[in-house]
């Protein structure tokens, strides 16, 4: 079991990573929840850069999906499922927020559009945010929060957004089309428009930062807190926000990453104000 656990460890929050300096203040039983749920996240996310054949995307794609029903069925064959397994046992619900965790990303796997981008919020948001949901029901603290769904479903996007460039050839049609529309971008594919691409990303990204302050504030008010990794993630993700805007949003080309050392001072700082 140890090793499974680690492999779900260094696939999830490797050292340095943002989930690494999240989990700093997690118990034991905590930080196996979320890394083996976060580990099966990544797994499912990498299918899609895989490969530059779809066919091959998809029947690796479909593995997973067995793998689930396998899981399901007490019989796990990979390291992930395996340390799923025992947590499934004690919360028999984990099941069907990972079955919706599949469901989401086949949705990336299938190009859905969506046309605004009010619709598209609410379909990343709440399509990857439930895994967020699934954490905090799991150690019990609360059963439903829309602000814990809208928290996760950031995070899940923002990331999605900053590997875009290796994801095109699956989703070209990720971002909304009134957004594509109104910066006179044909497809994300377009690399020509640098200024609409530069000007779409600091509209989303200024929206993801106005939403993330305020679901920190709505959280830390509340009497039942959630998981403080979810604060952390939070200051995280809003830093690598303004980071990414300070850099002229140039995703298309590199990738935003703060260092360890800020990630430890904004993970201390949350601790000791929460």
């Amino acid at each position: 079991m140890e090793e499974v656990e680690e492999y779900c460890r260094n696939k999830s929050a490797p050292d340095g990573s943002n989930l690494y300096y999240a989990t700093l203040y997690e118990s034991a039983a905590n930080k196996l929840l979320i890394f083996s749920l976060f580990a099966l996240h990544y797994e499912l996310m990498n299918c899609l850069s895989s490969s530059p054949d779809t066919g091959v995307i998809r029947i690796k794609y479909h593995w997973w999906h067995e793998e689930i029903d396998q899981l399901s069925l007490g019989k796990p064959r990979h390291p992930v499922t395996t340390a799923l397994l025992p947590l499934i046992e004690i919360y028999p619900f984990i099941i069907d927020y990972i079955r919706q965790h599949y469901s989401y990303i086949d949705t990336l796997l299938n190009n859905h559009k969506s046309d605004t981008l009010d619709d598209w919020k609410v379909q990343h948001y709440n399509g990857s945010g439930g895994l967020w949901e699934c954490i905090e029901k799991s150690t019990e603290r609360l059963n439903k929060d829309p602000s814990i769904i809208n928290n996760g479903g950031i995070i899940f996007t923002l990331d999605i957004i900053q590997n875009i460039s290796q994801l095109l050839l699956v989703m070209p049609d990720f971002l909304p089309t009134s957004l594509l529309e109104k910066h006179k971008i044909k497809s994300l594919r377009d690399t020509k428009n640098n200024t609409g691409v530069s000007n779409m990303i600091d509209e989303i990204i200024m929206e993801f930062e106005s939403e993330l302050n305020k679901i920190y504030s709505t959280l830390s008010k509340k009497k039942v807190k959630p998981a403080i990794y979810n604060m952390i993630m939070n200051k995280i993700t809003s830093v690598v926000c303004k980071e990414i805007r300070h850099d002229n949003n140039q995703i298309m080309h590199h990738k935003i990453a703060i260092t360890p050392l800020r990630k430890l001072w904004i993970s201390w700082r949350v601790k000791i104000t929460y």
